[in-house]
């Protein structure tokens, strides 16, 4: 899918092609190193135990055992990553910058000592009063119980001093990972934050880091693009060897010596301790998310409402029931697995079989009857159809291609940011809407072209 544009090609295109497009701003990663939901979706998924279940992106709802209901936020941005240390004490965070926090009865927005009106990507946390959430622009925000600090980290010139970390994971509050642009890596030893390279990477020589997940301290991995998989002894970081070299999206393992890494076109890789080997999925799907009870019942999903799983011996494709995209995957057995993504899915699986999870929209005491929908923007939806060819065409470039370049993933942020903003002018504009559709109608034809 993705070729190499040139330099004023992408720029042109991503300029133009972002005020194009819906609202529609949601994970990190399912994707890309910053997906984008085509619809309304759900991007990552996380709970307590069977009663007490959340799920987070275009909107936020909740699973108390009985049904899925709606919750209100004071936010209307995609939320991109959710963390808690009980049900009654939830951190989510969202592509404004937002911070949001649950404590039992109800969500509210959290202050930080500064203005952030760029997107957090990941939070993570080693206690309610020890969490931490990373984003755009090296942003780094810590929680102690009782407000939230900022940290900027100087990488010096590294990547032009500009870069985003894109995941966050600890072992402890005193040892915590973040991994992001131009495989660039910091860790938290307790009272600092200090910048980590790979050896024998760089900006333009190692791929950006789309995950972290470990073992221990001296075990930690790291995955991302260009086959990028570092790993941390304790000591240093080092590149292993990869035998592939596309995509990684996601890390996952039960041991150091039992690692699964996913990503682009259904590839699975596996460490035994000594090596990784690609590992056949039977899928050319993209797989962005994986979970597991054990190294012999691990799930994994991704485009077009792949599930695979693992029994230890080999992969196997699930029946889902949907087409949609699936971002994420979460369960408290194996029997008791949930799978969510895009247009509001949300899968169950029960130790037999997946079905289609429906959301309750009555409102409770904690909840509030919501609908989110995919809104038809100008001029794209308009001109030719939510879910016609042209628009979709559209929307995988964005993801395959501008999500994949650090000057496509930049348009993207400041767009989405603004997006509001944006289409509400193209909206009351009847005379920019129509030069604006003039653009677009010389602008799809050349990413029909570049983006196969």
């Amino acid at each position: 899918m993705r070729q190499t544009l040139g330099n004023n090609l992408l720029s042109l295109a991503a300029i133009f092609f972002l005020v194009l497009m819906p609202v529609q701003y949601t994970n990190a990663q399912s994707h890309s190193t910053i997906g984008i939901a085509k619809t309304a979706a759900f991007n990552k998924i996380w709970g307590t135990s069977s009663n007490d279940i959340f799920a987070v992106g275009d909107s936020i709802v909740h699973y108390n055992g009985t049904a899925w209901s709606t919750m209100t936020s004071d936010t209307n941005l995609g939320i991109y990553d959710v963390w808690g240390a009980s049900g009654n004490d939830v951190f989510a965070v969202e592509a404004g910058g937002t911070i949001l926090h649950y404590n039992g009865s109800a969500w509210s927005i959290t202050r930080t000592p500064i203005e952030i009106i760029e997107g957090l990507y990941a939070v993570w946390g080693a206690s309610g009063n020890d969490v931490f959430a990373v984003g755009y622009r090296g942003r780094i925000v810590h929680y102690n119980g009782n407000g939230w600090s900022a940290t900027q980290l100087d990488v010096g010139n590294y990547c032009g001093g500009t870069f985003s970390f894109f995941a966050v994971w600890g072992v402890s509050g005193n040892d915590v990972f973040a991994v992001g642009d131009g495989s660039i890596i910091a860790h938290y030893n307790g009272s600092t934050w200090s910048f980590i390279q790979v050896e024998g990477a760089g900006c333009d020589t190692g791929g950006d880091l789309n995950a972290v997940w470990g073992t221990s301290g001296n075990d930690v991995f790291a995955v991302g693009q260009d086959g990028m998989i570092a790993h941390y002894n304790g000591t240093a970081w080092t590149q292993m060897y990869s035998p592939y070299g596309g995509v990684y999206y996601k890390i996952w393992g039960t041991s150091g010596n039992d690692v699964f890494a996913v990503g682009y076109q259904g590839i699975i890789v596996h460490y035994n301790g000594t090596a990784w080997s690609i590992m056949t999925s039977g899928t050319n799907e993209s797989i962005v998310d994986l979970w597991g009870t054990s190294g012999n019942d691990v799930f994994a999903v991704g485009d077009a409402g792949t599930i695979l799983h693992y029994n230890g011996t080999a992969w196997s494709i699930m029946t889902s029931g949907t087409i949609n995209d699936l971002n994420a995957v979460w369960g408290t057995s194996g029997n008791d697995v949930f799978a969510v993504g895009d247009a509001g899915t949300i899968l169950h699986y029960n130790g037999m079989a997946w079905s289609t999870i429906t959301i309750n929209t009555t409102t409770t005491s904690t909840t509030t009857s919501t609908t989110t929908t995919s809104v038809p923007r100008c001029p794209a939806v308009k001109l030719y159809g939510d879910g016609s060819p042209e628009v979709e065409n559209m929307r995988d470039f964005r993801d395959s291609t501008l999500a994949q370049t650090a000057i496509g993933r930049r348009a993207i942020e400041i767009y989405y940011t603004n997006a509001d903003s944006i289409n509400a002018v193209l909206d009351r504009s009847p005379a920019l809407c129509a030069v604006t559709r003039r653009v677009l109608e010389i602008i799809a034809p050349m990413v029909g072209k570049n983006s196969n």
